[in-house]
């Protein structure tokens, strides 16, 4: 932090440079009643008053003009500081955010911006004139010893309050601080799921809590109010106290003959002004100390390496990946992932599955870079993926987090990653295109000029996912990873995104995907399943599949008896196959069919439709419901539909071409017959 004053100290020099002349003008007006009273009085010389008086306002003139121009440096100066300060600290506060534990930074801007304020304000101006309180205080003895001690004991007593006063505020202003922030941060979060509240009537519960926070945060404000108010008012007093005794030793000294009265009226404006800067420190103390709060917030912050070495700008990468190794832990718990390591080639596609809180999240975000591994390594192209610089890999990246976040502005300009969309036209289709957004995209009322609002708030959970996920495929991305990007999605936007999927497979861009669903991880070259003991298995899909068998559900979340058709003798995979169904109506539009199993899968059966040995994509078998769950036929039939991709082109009965497998979890595919 302080080699970002340095770089200031242009301003801050030139400012106390002002600061010489302007307090060398100060002089003036004592001057001239010195010499009014002591020489004009007694001579009676209008002419020696009006010159002395024309001077004194020439002198008083330019020292006004001083202090505009010192003003204008210092604001200058904290122009110059916010400039050099919020690049840094706004990467610092957005990785600080990225950090996985810990205590992600305030709002390190609005410091920034204290500090702009400070700078610019009346308080700094009283440590340019400090120093020259001991010039002042030395002329006072100069006038006589008796008046320079009454202005020595009362710069002591000022400062002296000074200390008090920052004892007295230190602990209530740090705590202030930190309570109007969590005050803030809850107004913001309270905001953001205003949606929950509303639905679930929380309104009041967040109201109470909300009063209790600010209560705190008055009850703060006012004592810190009381208490520099109680110690402004005594430093009032005693700088007027001070001109009254000043004033009496003065009186005291003239009848005696030891002063004149001129020197007793300069006497009287020299001690005001050796005093003013303490007292102005004393005033502003709450600004002050809200500088110095945010100086030591934004020193942390920043910590000992202000400015980053630059980094090596690596050739454009393929997209290999490479995990070596790799631990990582929250704070000194237990790892949560554990010495994981595997590769994939550029162009290989990795799905990702496994229980909520095995770490699938924390590891994609090792694997993009946002988090450090506690130990080993992830390579991109062979170099560790901290190694390159963010701003020039963040071109071949794209990420699609679990909760889609979009930035205020048009439809273009979220795509764009916030570039100028009129230099980014072409690629800004191609993206939505290749993310099968495009439609989807000009249906929109404005089309790609539609503003999305805080957080696409104008837009549903589908379609800002679709978006993001052409956000993530913008440029000549070389690494994709998608943090479940079917979460919001219709049966249209699943299919969609498969086809998406497809496609980037094809364009050899190196992709890595959580998901839940067993039809989307059919896409994947490879499957890596994490367990909750931070151990995994690898394997290509084909083999990994089958084995992906949930736990039984419990006895409480079964279907009663009566309604489920009896238990096998045995667990063995044919047991589980299905023993009858068939594909039902197929036109140009898709298909429809049916099957039965007469065990209850223990995961949602997955369906695979091909056309002439083509793979046309998955979908998912549902149970049925309603009517038909109540007939005395059990709980195993299962419907499909299927919806065939809008660019086909059917030239003959597509029934005749079409083969659907079914994927038993534990068991083998099974060929369903036409009806």
């Amino acid at each position: 932090m302080r080699d970002y004053l340095l770089r200031c100290r242009f301003f801050f020099v030139h400012a106390g440079i002002l600061s010489f002349f302007i307090n060398l003008f100060h002089l003036a007006i004592p001057l001239y009643w010195l010499q009014v009273f002591d020489r004009v009085m007694s001579s009676r010389s209008f002419a020696t008053l009006a010159m002395l008086t024309v001077l004194v306002l020439w002198v008083l003139v330019f020292m006004h003009m001083l202090e505009i121009q010192r003003s204008n440096l210092l604001a200058r100066a904290g122009v110059a500081l916010d400039d050099f300060l919020a690049g840094p600290v706004l990467q610092r506060q957005l990785d600080t955010g990225m950090k996985p534990v810990g205590q992600h930074s305030e709002d390190s801007l609005a410091d920034v911006a204290r500090l702009r304020s400070f700078l610019s304000g009346s308080a700094v101006v009283a440590f340019f004139d400090l120093p020259w309180g001991i010039f002042f205080l030395a002329l006072m003895f100069a006038f006589h010893p008796a008046l320079g001690a009454v202005t020595l004991f009362g710069a002591a007593l000022l400062g002296v309050l000074t200390i008090v006063e920052e004892r007295a505020t230190a602990r209530p202003l740090a705590e202030a601080a930190a309570t109007q922030l969590r005050a803030t941060r809850f107004v913001q979060n309270a905001t953001r799921n205003a949606e929950v509240a509303g639905a679930m009537g929380m309104a009041g519960a967040l109201s109470r809590r909300w009063e209790i926070i600010n209560g705190k945060v008055k009850s703060l404000q006012l004592q810190l109010g009381h208490t520099i108010g109680l110690i402004s008012s005594i430093g009032r007093f005693t700088k007027n106290s001070l001109r009254i005794v000043a004033l009496g030793v003065g009186v005291y000294l003239i009848i005696n003959e030891q002063m004149t009265p001129g020197l007793l009226l300069a006497a009287t404006m020299i001690l005001n002004q050796a005093l003013s800067p303490i007292d102005s420190i004393i005033r502003n103390w709450r600004n002050l100390s809200a500088a110095r709060i945010a100086y030591g917030r934004l020193s942390r912050l920043l910590g000992e390496n202000v400015v980053e070495a630059e980094k090596l700008v690596l050739p454009e990468p393929e997209g290999r990946l490479e995990v070596e190794k790799l631990y990582f832990r929250f704070g000194q718990a237990e790892p949560l992932l554990r010495n994981m390591s595997f590769s994939l080639e550029p162009g290989e596609s990795l799905g990702i599955i496994g229980p909520s809180g095995a770490g699938k999240t924390t590891l994609v975000r090792l694997l993009n870079g946002l988090w450090v591994p506690s130990s080993g390594a992830v390579r991109l192209d062979g170099a560790e993926i901290h190694a390159w610089d963010k701003n020039h890999l963040g071109r071949y990246i794209g990420y699609l987090p679990q909760d889609v976040e979009l930035f205020d502005g048009s439809v273009a300009e979220n795509v764009c990653r916030l570039g100028e969309v009129e230099q980014w036209t072409d690629q800004i289709v191609a993206a939505a295109k290749l993310a099968r957004a495009h439609e989807l995209i000009l249906r929109l009322p404005k089309g790609y000029d539609t503003p999305m609002g805080e957080g696409g708030v104008r837009l549903s959970g589908g379609q800002r996912q679709r978006i993001a996920l052409a956000r993530a495929l913008f440029g000549t991305p070389k690494l994709i990873v998608l943090d479940e990007p079917n979460s919001n999605l219709d049966t249209e936007g699943e299919q969609a995104l498969m086809e998406a999927l497809r496609d980037i497979r094809k364009a050899g861009i190196t992709t890595i995907c959580i998901t839940h669903k067993l039809n989307l991880l059919s896409t994947f070259d490879k499957t890596l399943l994490l367990k909750d003991d931070g151990s995994y298995q690898l394997g290509r899909t084909r083999e990994v599949a089958p084995r992906l068998s949930a736990p039984p559900a419990t006895p409480a979340l079964q279907a009663p008896a009566e309604n489920r058709s009896p238990a096998p003798p045995s667990a063995a995979p044919a047991a589980r196959n299905v023993i009858k169904g068939m594909i039902g109506k197929v036109d140009d539009a898709g298909i429809r069919g049916w099957a039965y199993f007469p065990a209850q899968p223990e995961t949602v059966p997955v369906l695979e439709i091909y056309m002439d040995e083509e793979l046309l994509g998955t979908t998912e078998a549902k149970l049925f419901r309603g009517d038909l769950a109540q007939r005395d036929i059990g709980t195993g039939y299962h419907g499909f539909e299927f919806k065939f991709p809008p660019e086909r082109d059917f030239d003959s009965n597509p029934g005749d071409r079409l083969k659907v497998f079914v994927l038993i979890p534990g068991g083998d595919k099974v060929v369903l017959p036409k009806a």
